[in-house]
């Protein structure tokens, strides 16, 4: 299993009663009170992680020149990332979940990224979005990049064997037998994303907790 990409973790004590501040998100039902929220999500826009060289080869005609290195985050990735931020500060400050202020208080938030430049510029321009005045609000990641992060890059244990087979079988027995059923169900999702011109880049990602 191969899950790189960001952890973010926002713990705050919310008044009781707050109101929306956005009247297009809708409000927390009456006599509920959000406490966190939970956002998977993918890095930004990166370049090809093959060279130009390599991928020439499969190509009539060259590649586009990069402004980043193979794999790394460009700064277009970086900017949209830190508009992501800006909807979810938005989007979360109308549920009373992020304060309007422009930092959270001391030890309410802590992000952690994997050690791949795509995901941690992800993090911080993620981050940025969020809190834009706040240069305090650091993401952390693990010292030796060297080492896969188990957070990330989880291994089998005796309590998580990770066997295929029977994975794969728990997985088609809830979705009655074979993928074609998700793909009807989610079929004008799925063609939402066609239309606006989104698809997968890698298997980066974020897990976020809010």
């Amino acid at each position: 299993m191969n899950l790189r990409g960001v952890v973010f973790v926002l713990v705050l004590g919310l008044p009781a009663g707050l109101s929306a501040a956005h009247a297009q998100i809708p409000p927390v039902p009456p006599g509920w009170q959000l406490e966190r929220a939970v956002l998977l999500s993918r890095h930004g826009v990166r370049a090809p992680t093959e060279s130009n060289e390599e991928l020439d080869q499969q190509a009539v005609t060259p590649w586009p020149a990069w402004p980043v290195a193979p794999g790394f985050l460009t700064p277009r990735g970086a900017e949209l990332m830190r508009l992501m931020g800006a909807y979810y500060r938005v989007l979360y400050g109308g549920r009373g979940l992020v304060q309007a202020d422009d930092c959270p208080p001391a030890g309410t938030v802590a992000a952690w990224s994997d050690v791949d430049q795509r995901t941690r510029v992800s993090g911080a321009s993620l981050l940025a979005g969020m809190y834009p005045r706040c240069a305090t609000l650091a993401l952390r990641n693990q010292n030796d990049p060297s080492v896969p992060d188990p957070l990330f890059h989880p291994r089998p244990t005796s309590s998580c064997p990770m066997d295929a087979a029977p994975n794969r079988a728990a997985i088609l027995a809830r979705i009655g037998g074979d993928f074609s059923s998700v793909m009807r169900e989610y079929a004008p999702q799925l063609a939402g994303l066609i239309v606006e011109g989104c698809g997968v880049i890698a298997d980066d990602g974020f897990v976020a907790v809010l």
